[in-house]
C-alpha cells in the first residue's frame, strides 16, 4: 500500500473508534442533560467523580497545549522561519482568549483586522 493510502486507513480508524465515544456522549447527555463532570460525580460518587472529572480536565488540557504547540512548531518551521515562537503564540492566544470571551462574529472581525499582518 502507498502512503497516501495508509492514511486514509489511519483516517477511518481514527474515526470509527471516536464514533462510540461520542454517541455515549451525546446519550449521556440527552439522558441526564448535565455536563460531563456533574455526570461523572453522579455515576460515581462525589469523590471519585471529582477525581475523574481533574484526570479528564488536566488530559483536555494537555491536548490542547499539545496541539497548540505543534501547531506554533509548524507555523514556524513553514510559514513563518524568520518569526519568534513567542510572539505567534502570543497573538494566537490572544486571539483565541478574545474568542472564548466574546462570540464568533467577534473572532471573525478581529482575523480580518489581523490577516494582513500575517500574510506579510
Amino acid at each position: 500500500m502507498s502512503a497516501k493510502q495508509d492514511s486514509w486507513i489511519a483516517i477511518l480508524l481514527a474515526m470509527a473508534s471516536a464514533l462510540p465515544l461520542l454517541y455515549l456522549y451525546i446519550f449521556l447527555y440527552q439522558k441526564y442533560k448535565l455536563n460531563l463532570t456533574e455526570i461523572l460525580k453522579l455515576s460515581f460518587g462525589k469523590a471519585i467523580g471529582k477525581m475523574l472529572s481533574a484526570v479528564y480536565m488536566f488530559y483536555f488540557f494537555y491536548m490542547a497545549s499539545r496541539v497548540t504547540r505543534d501547531y506554533l512548531e509548524l507555523s514556524i518551521g513553514s510559514i513563518y522561519p524568520m518569526s519568534p515562537i513567542k510572539v505567534i503564540a502570543i497573538l494566537l492566544l490572544v486571539v483565541v482568549t478574545y474568542f472564548l470571551l466574546f462570540n464568533i462574529s467577534v473572532t471573525l472581525k478581529v482575523a480580518s483586522i489581523l490577516l494582513p499582518g500575517f500574510i506579510n
